[in-house]
């Protein structure tokens, strides 16, 4: 499966806070969403067509989905059938209510699936250029246990190879992205308490696990 993020997470910071303050969610725009579904299915072979992202139909999809509500974003599955189409909250936990139901009530379209936030993907194939590097998720080892700040929910220490020193804003970004790949966009927001990036030992054994083992501990918690 060959992806393409068009809305691209925009991170300030990296560490998930133990006490996220969310804004109240704007209030939903006055359109009718069945005029979105219209658009897209008579716009699915140039959706079908993208490659890169920068195509004017994205463009279009993005102004189309704002009409529906302006906090939405959206993912686009491609390179087989069905064509997936992934409408996200960007990681708005308040926002997620609204994507659920409004990819509920989705008509059918022929050769469309679509889902509701940012799904997992497979994490050993998935790298991301990180100025003159590659961070990929072989990169990536992590701590889990329950977050003592946010009872009931795990609180997550991800070591990074390569990273040097205490702080690095690019790398910890690239990681956190890799993070949502890795678990999806709900259960990040909804299972994961704080995170924290640090540097990766020289000598990675237990308890360090790789990234790719995180979404069974993610399923198996309480």
């Amino acid at each position: 499966m060959r992806w393409f993020l068009i809305a691209v997470l925009a991170l300030v910071g990296c560490k998930k806070s133990p006490e996220p303050v969310v804004a109240a969610a704007p209030p939903v725009a006055p359109a009718d969403p069945a005029a979105f579904w219209k658009w897209v299915a008579a716009n699915l072979d140039a959706l079908k067509a993208v490659k890169t992202g920068q195509e004017p139909v994205t463009t279009e999809l993005t102004r189309e989905l704002e009409k529906v509500d302006p906090g939405f974003v959206f993912e686009l599955g491609i390179g087989h059938d069905p064509f997936e189409l992934i409408i996200s909250a960007d990681g708005k936990k308040a926002l997620f209510p609204r994507v659920q139901q409004f990819v509920a009530a989705a008509p059918a379209i022929p050769g469309v699936k679509v889902i509701a936030f940012r799904p997992r993907k497979e994490i050993d194939g998935f790298s991301m250029q990180v100025g003159d590097s590659k961070l990929s998720g072989k990169d990536l080892w992590f701590v889990a246990g329950e977050d003592p700040t946010r009872k009931g929910l795990l609180g997550i220490d991800v070591f990074i190879v390569g990273m040097k020193g205490e702080h690095d804003a690019r790398l910890e970004n690239a990681a956190f992205m890799m993070l949502e790949a890795t678990i999806g966009e709900y259960d990040l927001e909804t299972k994961i308490g704080e995170v924290q990036f640090k540097p990766a030992p020289g000598k990675l054994e237990p308890p360090l696990k790789p990234l790719k083992e995180l979404p069974a501990v993610v399923d198996a918690w309480k």
